[in-house]
């Protein structure tokens, strides 16, 4: 787990791993950008509270993102996805995107989203997924705002 507040910028695994694991980049709150690249899993909580994190493109090697992988990380408005991704767990992009992502667009190889896998997105307007999916978690695009 990388330590509270380390001033890692960009992370690239260009083919140099292929997991990422749990809490890898827990609170890095400086990471600008990523790149999967060969990366298959990434870990519970990898990304979870990084506060400047953009965008994120989860590339065609991606077959697993694990639960709260991408959680509370509130700068993060554009999410696109490649085919290969399988399944995205409970909350792994939950209370994200503050500043307003309206549209997603799911790949056809997607067959699970966990719970919540969404929750928290109050701009999403439409999103777009494929009859392949063959499970679907409860409170997926769930939006409080109390």
């Amino acid at each position: 787990r990388a330590q509270k507040n380390v001033d890692i910028l960009n992370v690239d695994f260009n083919n140099a791993i292929s997991e990422i694991g749990e809490q890898a980049f827990f609170n890095c709150r400086n990471l600008v950008s990523i790149n999967l690249e060969g990366v298959r899993i990434i870990g519970d909580s990898a990304f979870t509270y990084c506060d400047v994190l953009a965008s994120v493109n989860i590339v065609s090697s991606v077959y697993e993102i694990e639960g709260y992988a991408f959680k509370s990380c509130p700068k993060l408005n554009s999410i696109t996805f490649e085919e290969g991704i399988e399944i995205i767990g409970t909350q792994a992009f939950s209370n994200t995107s503050y500043g307003g992502i309206t549209t997603l667009q799911l790949p056809n190889s997607l067959k699970k989203i966990g719970d919540s896998a969404f929750s928290g997105h109050q701009y999403l307007q439409s999103i777009k997924m494929s009859d392949n999916i063959e499970y679907i978690g409860s409170k997926l695009f769930n939006y409080d705002n109390n």
